[in-house]
């Protein structure tokens, strides 16, 4: 279930955003300690001049949405954070001050679909 949203400036060749996303999605289940067939990564991509931020901040900035099962822990959802920050920064050369993450926790009954779940999705 675990899915990461990366809203970031274009500028990456289409070979860097592919190992960016490879590296992102390989840390998920080590970090999370889920299988490795679960969790996506998408990447989206916007052009500086589409971006508004205070002049005092980067029009590079990257927004990472993290949406997961609740009940981890704080330390393990910093740590998942870390790793995906770390990520960013060898990939887009972004200062860490300007990549913000935000984790949205759901219960189980709030997610539907996908190879975790016992079902179909079928109505």
């Amino acid at each position: 279930m675990p899915q990461v949203k990366i809203h970031m400036a274009e500028g990456l060749a289409a070979e860097e955003k592919k190992m960016l996303v490879d590296d992102i999605r390989k840390v998920i289940p080590e970090v999370l300690k889920v299988p490795e067939y679960i969790g996506q990564v998408m990447l989206y991509e916007t052009d500086k001049f589409s971006r508004s931020i205070h002049e005092s901040r980067s029009k590079d900035f990257i927004f990472v949405e993290i949406t997961l099962y609740a009940g981890r822990g704080r330390a393990l959802k910093e740590e998942l954070m870390r790793a995906i920050i770390t990520i960013l920064q060898h990939y887009t050369g972004v200062a860490g001050e300007d990549i913000n993450c935000v984790m949205y926790e759901l219960t189980r009954d709030n997610y539907c679909g996908g190879t975790s779940h016992g079902y179909t999705g079928k109505h």
